[in-house]
């Protein structure tokens, strides 16, 4: 699976400020409400957090800690005072049929 390499430059100057590789599977990469950070969801070991990246560079951090469960999509508030979670579980069904005609 390739790695996904996120920058982020300046509008003005085009040079680059920040750069870092991506957590395979990670989704719903937004603006976080300070405009300091950019968060994404990503799901391990069956639960489905809310993670933020500097942009000074340093390591991610964990927004949520929920230990089940999924996000399917979230939003802030204008005021950045409140968030706003789709969660649920997902579940699907694998059925075997043989000899069909």
């Amino acid at each position: 699976m390739p790695l996904t390499k996120l920058a982020v430059a300046s509008a003005d100057a085009g040079t680059r400020q920040f750069t870092t590789i991506m957590p395979i599977g990670y989704t719903g990469l937004r603006w976080a409400p300070s405009g300091n950070a950019l968060q994404y969801m990503l799901t391990r070991n069956g639960a489905t957090n809310l993670w933020e990246q500097p942009l000074t560079g340093e390591e991610p951090r964990q927004i949520t800690n929920f230990s089940s469960g999924r996000i399917f999509d979230f939003a802030w508030s204008r005021d950045g005072k409140q968030l706003l979670l789709t969660r649920g579980n997902q579940s699907s069904d694998v059925i075997l049929i043989r000899n069909f005609q």
